[in-house]
């Protein structure tokens, strides 16, 4: 379920990157009109990349530095970028950061918060779900191309060569090429001689360019991203392109005294039914029409002209196939409701380049005192003092190179809603920990009473199956104090399942006396564990002293189940 709820997530990062390629690209098209076709067609080659590659070079020449980047999470591929977070299914205040003015607002107001969001593992369950209908998408074109490549050859049974890779059929009415590794070029047997050199032609060219290979990397990408519908106008266009391109290359050959006749040969394949698109080993001639009108507009472009398109090309392709070189970020901070905390961390991490690091306030932060803490526990540093912090005022802070910290602001919320702030770091590198657990103080207490903290132990300790969190009840009337853990699920379980929890729990609470976890309205417990009888039979004692001398070994613990 984990990978579910990371793939999707890290897959929509890619399509919406590649969204806002495809829309600049159209824009170039466009612009580029009158330029020769193969400039449009190259520019759909940095499309294929985007949609294929979730990764990219960074460089200060990015288009995407005219937005703000989003922080790339640990885990996920270095270099990619990330609007939406690939734990947004676990985490309890989820947040999305679109290229798009407004959406993001609109998004993050209607996307659960706090016990809402981690109830019945409602956002993972929506996750999985997701990923799945995606599968079916996947699947369901994959048969058809198979059924219409099968259907295809049944129709090509009668062909007869002619010489070469090159083949007559009667029950085709559009010539295509056929295969990657040794393509075959079939053409309708009502074509005449002349027109035959000519088609023939345009078909080789296709196969010297490599296009059958591009059209089933095209397709391939096609059937990943067939939920957005850019990608399809991307895949028609740029098949459009193509073939507008090969035509400009057969004429540019033979010169424009064949021009009249080349335009016959297509207006004569205008009536027959173009191919089927949805075969990534066969691709014909579509939309004849379209080619015609544009060589009729074709003219041979100057040498300067085409200079300056492989120029502008050049450029373009350095600017949309690279990402922002980042080391600028803005951090989110969430204060909890209610949250009396005299300081408040951000999940992500930072480390200098240099031996300094300038902070500034972001949305929703007012004048506070900002905190850095070692991320690693115990490590030393210089900058154990808070320094204040005014809006529009940035403040340089001089630290150690290469040390990981975490930032954090003096800020309190009476009110009953998280609040979300944000705060802007300059000349680092960030990372997001790969779960919540980040340092033992901050979710070790000594006392059952501290209900913030306690909440969010209970909600990170590992359960059994497909059991979830929802809420806890404190029994502190009198000693043993009790932990109620009240959890979703229907599976069938053993009170040795939350062993693991409970030895957890006891870690973490100090003066905890009794851990009982229950089912959502159930009058019986599903398992119930005393202090003394945990600590006996604990493989977990000394968790939190292991986790300062060895940090890795408390990740690798909580690896499979977050």
């Amino acid at each position: 379920m984990f990978f579910y709820n990371t793939f999707l997530p890290g897959l929509l990062n890619v399509s919406i990157t590649a969204s806002v390629v495809i829309l600049l690209v159209l824009l170039l098209r466009f612009l580029f009109r009158k330029a020769p076709k193969i400039i449009s067609y190259a520019l759909w080659g940095i499309v294929l990349f985007r949609l294929l590659c979730p990764v990219a070079l960074q460089s200060d020449l990015s288009l995407f530095n005219l937005m703000d980047p989003p922080i790339t999470a640990a885990g996920t591929l270095s270099g990619s970028i990330e609007y939406i977070p690939s734990d947004i299914g676990r985490t309890k205040s989820p947040s999305v950061t679109l290229p798009a003015p407004g959406a993001s607002d609109i998004i993050n107001d209607n996307l659960p918060q706090g016990e809402e969001q981690t109830a019945a593992g409602s956002s993972e369950a929506f996750w999985t779900i997701a990923a799945y209908v995606w599968a079916a998408g996947v699947l369901a074109m994959a048969l058809y191309t198979v059924k219409s490549y099968f259907h295809l050859r049944k129709k090509l049974i009668t062909a007869s060569p002619l010489r070469d890779n090159i083949y007559l059929a009667d029950e085709i009415t559009s010539p295509f090429v056929m295969g990657l590794i040794r393509p075959k070029i079939y053409l309708p047997s009502f074509l005449d001689e002349r027109e035959q050199s000519y088609i023939l032609m345009h078909e080789q060219h296709h196969i010297r360019r490599l296009d059958p290979v591009i059209k089933a990397l095209a397709f391939a990408a096609l059937c990943i991203h067939w939920f957005n519908p850019l990608v399809w106008a991307a895949f028609i266009l740029a098949g459009k392109d193509m073939e507008m391109s090969c035509d400009e290359a057969v004429i540019r050959k033979l010169g424009t005294g064949i021009l009249a006749d080349y335009t016959t040969s297509l207006l004569s394949l205008a009536t027959g039914k173009n191919m089927i698109t949805g075969m990534p080993l066969a691709f014909g001639e579509g939309d004849p029409k379209g080619r015609i009108r544009n060589l009729a507009r074709w003219k041979k472009a100057p040498f300067w002209v085409v200079l300056t398109a492989i120029a502008a090309f050049i450029i373009l392709a350095v600017c949309l196939l690279t990402n922002p070189k980042q080391d600028q970020f803005s951090l989110r901070i969430v204060v909890p409701a209610g949250s009396e905390e005299t300081v408040v961390y951000a999940d992500a991490e930072i480390c200098p380049v240099g031996n300094s690091i300038i902070i500034s306030s972001g949305e929703g932060l007012h004048d506070t005192e900002i905190s850095l803490k070692p991320a690693v526990p115990g490590e030393e540093t210089s900058q154990d003092k808070p320094v204040y912090l005014t809006p529009g005022m940035p403040v340089k802070m001089e630290v150690e190179k290469g040390v990981w910290f975490k930032v954090g602001v003096n800020i309190q919320n009476s009110t009953d809603k998280d609040i979300i702030v944000y705060v802007n770091v300059k000349n680092v590198q960030v990372r997001i920990p790969s779960n919540d657990l980040t340092s033992p103080e901050q979710y070790q207490t000594d006392y059952i009473g501290n209900a913030p903290k306690v909440s969010q132990i209970a909600q990170l300790l590992p359960y059994p199956k497909d059991y979830r969190y929802s809420s806890i009840e404190l029994q502190t009337d009198a000693e043993p104090y009790e932990l109620r853990v009240k959890l979703t699920g229907k599976d069938s379980v053993k009170r040795e399942d939350f062993e693991q929890a409970a030895s957890l729990a006891f870690e973490s609470i100090g003066n905890l006396g009794i851990i009982s976890f229950w089912r959502e309205d159930a009058t019986e417990p599903l398992a119930i564990f005393e202090r003394d009888d945990a600590e006996e039979s604990s493989p977990y004692n000394g968790l939190w002293q292991t986790y300062e001398n060895h940090p890795a070994s408390f990740t690798f613990l909580f690896a499979n189940d977050f």
